[in-house]
């Protein structure tokens, strides 16, 4: 392999997948009044509806992995972790009801915060779902089925970002849950379904308040990324896991087509302070 040049990272690729989603979000049209307005506030406000999809997303080394069926829109529910969780969260099969304000402050610093319009309740849902992952040779055709499939529903909280100006570092903050979560690990038989991925209090609030009394389903993450300098390369990307802290719920684990084999639970899992250097090789 001949270095980073020849490989793809998601995160490189956010700026590019957001260019369809801009392409079908439907903004609110401005009007004389309101373009007289915007000049005078200190940053935009732009609502969004959206739903993504991509017919295959490859890695390309030497041989490949291919993740074919991208799906990214609304969850298409009204019930998430047991409860109703408000307007926002009855979208359809469409990313709706999504509020992104964009302010560059005094210093100069870079911020996006999306959440919820108001009047919307305090969260928006979302399904991420995909076909197979499948890996490939140089000569091309499938090989070994890392995914059969991928499907996850989920509430959104909160997304906040924010590029430095100082030190050229990006800051993302997000609180997100994991409603249901349903995958099966090809190669090794093993399905996973109803997983779900919640706030670290999710298991004690839910035992004592029940679903009806809304737990807590928000798993904290927050990422600090930027260039560093390695012995082996110069301006490598940094991904340092300042915090991530959640419950993990798995009720249903299989083995091939047999019935389940039993349920496992995370309870207070804390990855924080965890940092990971990516660069190319030879």
């Amino acid at each position: 392999m001949n270095g980073l040049k020849k490989r793809i990272y998601p995160l490189a690729l956010s700026p590019v997948l957001l260019l369809p989603v801009m392409a079908h979000a439907q903004f609110k049209p401005l009007t004389d009044d309101l373009m007289g307005n915007v000049t005078g506030q200190s940053g935009i406000s732009i609502d969004m509806s959206a739903r993504l999809s991509i017919g295959e997303l490859r890695y390309q080394d030497d041989g490949s992995l291919a993740i074919r069926n991208i799906r990214l829109g609304g969850a298409n529910k009204t019930e998430y972790f047991g409860s109703n969780w408000g307007a926002a969260t009855h979208s359809g099969d469409r990313l709706d009801h999504l509020q992104l304000n964009i302010d560059v402050l005094s210093d100069g610093d870079l911020v996006l915060f999306a959440k919820p319009e108001p009047g919307f309740g305090q969260a928006v849902d979302f399904r991420l779902s995909t076909d197979e992952w499948v890996l490939q040779k140089s000569t091309g055709g499938d090989g070994t089925r890392l995914l059969n499939y991928l499907d996850m529903t989920g509430l959104a909280l909160d997304l906040r970002m924010k590029v430095d100006n100082d030190s050229g570092h990006l800051l993302v903050e997000s609180t997100f849950g994991i409603d249901d979560l349903d995958t099966e690990i090809g190669f090794l038989g093993i399905g996973i379904q109803d997983m779900k991925i919640t706030g670290m209090s999710y298991f004690e609030s839910l035992g004592e308040w029940g679903n009806v009394g809304l737990p807590d389903i928000g798993a904290e993450l927050k990422l600090d990324i930027h260039t560093q300098d390695t012995l082996a390369q110069p301006n490598a990307l940094a991904i340092d896991i300042v915090q991530f802290e959640s419950d993990i719920d798995m009720p249903i684990i299989t083995l091939g087509n047999g019935p389940s084999i039993g349920a496992v639970t995370i309870n207070d899992l804390r990855l924080n302070n965890t940092s990971m250097v990516i660069y190319g090789h030879d």
